[in-house]
């Protein structure tokens, strides 16, 4: 099962945008866009990613002209990632409906990606990376977790290698707490 986000274009009243399947948390999909924009500008990263492609399996800064995988249903954009071929042009995602299954989203504005992340069904905002900004893993990892793993779904693990492994951030944290206050 992948990480669903959304790439989309802003609007005065929230945002539009295309359906990305793999891959779509803030320190992968932050990363692939921002080394995107940074390379070839935000108007050709929009036309690219938004306007002549419809859906994607993957976006990746580094893709190769390859076969793809699925060549019946998918296309290698070089330097942008692996497209959706079945997929209609007015299949847009919209800020207004419910989230469903995407996770994450990410606003191509005009000078930063706006981060928002899908909190019970509504988009949250969690962070940004300006497009002069190299964002270090650190910054995305902030983005992605919270400063403090306030919205961190990972397992403890992941974080701090000496949790028990199945033990969630929620749980690390509860018991942390819990230990310093005792």
């Amino acid at each position: 099962m992948g990480t669903s986000s959304c790439i989309a274009i802003p609007l005065d009243n929230g945002f539009k945008g295309r359906y990305v399947h793999w891959d779509g948390y803030p320190t992968a999909m932050a990363a692939s866009l921002n080394a995107i924009v940074r390379r070839d500008g935000v108007e050709l990263t929009r036309t690219v990613l938004i306007v002549n492609h419809y859906s994607w399996s993957s976006v990746d800064s580094d893709q190769a002209e390859k076969e793809p995988s699925f060549p019946e249903r998918f296309a290698i954009v070089p330097g942008y990632g692996e497209c959706h071929t079945d997929v209609a042009a007015n299949d847009w995602i919209l800020s207004q409906d419910p989230a469903g299954d995407i996770e994450w989203a990410y606003i191509l504005n005009d000078d930063r990606i706006s981060v928002l992340m899908a909190v019970d069904d509504k988009w949250v905002h969690v962070g940004d990376v300006l497009h002069t900004q190299v964002p270090t893993d650190k910054d995305l990892e902030d983005i992605e977790c919270g400063k403090e793993y306030e919205h961190c779904g990972h397992l403890a693990v992941g974080h701090f290698p000496d949790a028990d492994y199945g033990v969630t951030m929620e749980q690390y944290l509860k018991l942390a707490q819990k230990e310093n206050t005792a």
